[in-house]
């Protein structure tokens, strides 16, 4: 993803102190009439909900009021929580993986930054930490519908995102299950493939990119968070498992664009050389047929980093076929897992996977290591 110096600029204005406040994060605006406006314009009505005899104009969130509200205030008046996470969910509607990105960024430096002394307060109370854990629940639930409505095709003939994938999918079973069944509204896989795979190459460069992006960000946000909030952090799982749900989705739709963005900079040498062909078969799906002239796995003539990248390209293109072939099957998450955990070592593994100290103690003495968690002034 491209560095765009405004965004950059703009985080550091949100996150510059407010001037004659205490530790420069301004006032509580628990009761102020601003947050009011802010909740009264996120609100939306769900256009799928049947309405029944009484038909009225359906209420639209107006995204770009939320957007420049909570900025403004996040800038000038309170360093609040809730004001930087309504901020990310209305970005993902005006700038989608972009503006969710940005977010992200403001996000781990308003932690950064402020964690002891922003709202709502720390203040010693049994439920201080409670009140944030709740609103990142919250936010681990917006963010996950949100990422579900973003759009993967620069097509304006329809909203092809991660939804429509999983409704047409749906829909494509049930017309093998009932070829004589009313077909005219529903959707189709065909439709959906072939509006990501004609999409321009510019769009899906960018849309990888950025989904790889926040990938990155969102590990560190959460590993971040975990440190400050120990046990009473939330579960972060849902949107982890979303986004490498949607990356492993798209790879065999724009493969050569996955190649582009994840092995750029890596040695392009390898002992297997695959042509792959992406088709569409006539249900939708995506067909994957590669050509593998060498598909044997001989360390012993290559250097160990070498031997690595083979070893996980191997790993990718058996990830890949399942994907393809068999997308309800575990093998697609948890050789992706696999594959993302490669470059972290065994110690900071246990500690991203098992959140309770006496269970990450007991299994630590049983294989032996002492796993580190990196542990702010104040214990968190």
């Amino acid at each position: 993803m491209s560095t765009d110096n405004s965004l950059m600029i703009n985080i550091d204005t949100l996150i510059a102190p407010i001037n004659g406040s205490h530790h420069g994060v301004g006032e509580d605006l628990i009761f102020d009439p601003r947050i009011d406006a802010i909740v009264a314009a996120r609100q939306e009505d769900d256009p799928l909900l049947a309405q029944g005899n009484w038909v009225t104009e359906l209420k639209v969130a107006d995204w770009d009021f939320v957007k420049n509200q909570c900025a403004d205030l996040l800038g000038h008046t309170s360093k609040d929580m809730k004001l930087a996470l309504w901020y990310v969910d209305a970005l993902s509607h005006t700038d989608h993986l972009a503006g969710i990105s940005h977010g992200l960024s403001l996000l781990q430096a308003l932690n950064d930054e402020y964690w002891l002394t922003m709202y709502p307060p720390l203040d010693g109370e049994e439920d201080s930490m409670d009140i944030r854990a709740g609103l990142l629940s919250w936010f681990v639930k917006a963010l996950t519908d949100d990422l579900k409505q973003l759009p993967l095709a620069d097509t304006k003939t329809g909203n092809y995102n991660y939804n429509y994938y999983l409704t047409a999918r749906d829909h494509d079973k049930q017309r093998q299950q009932n070829p004589d069944g009313e077909t005219s509204s529903q959707l189709t896989l065909n439709d959906y493939n072939q509006a990501i795979k004609n999409s321009s190459e510019l769009w899906q460069q960018a849309l990888m990119k950025n989904l790889s992006t926040v990938t990155e960000q969102w590990q560190t946000l959460t590993d971040q968070l975990n440190n400050l909030m120990g046990m009473d952090a939330p579960v972060f799982a849902p949107v982890t498992d979303l986004l490498s749900a949607i990356h492993q989705h798209l790879r065999p739709l724009i493969p050569e664009q996955i190649d582009q963005v994840n092995n750029k900079g890596q040695d392009a040498a390898t002992n297997i050389t695959a042509d792959e062909n992406v088709s569409l078969e006539s249900n939708g799906q995506v067909a994957h047929s590669v050509n593998v002239t060498s598909t044997s796995f001989n360390p012993s003539n290559r250097d160990h980093q070498s031997n690595r990248r083979q070893a996980l390209k191997l790993l990718g293109q058996i990830q890949d076929y399942f994907a393809t072939n068999e997308p309800h099957s575990p093998v697609t998450f948890l050789l992706g897992r696999a594959i993302d955990w490669a470059d972290m070592p065994l110690d900071q593994w246990l500690t991203h996977i098992i959140k309770n100290e006496d269970q990450l103690a007991t299994l630590s003495d049983m294989i032996g290591i002492q796993p580190k968690r990196e542990l702010s002034d104040d214990g968190y």
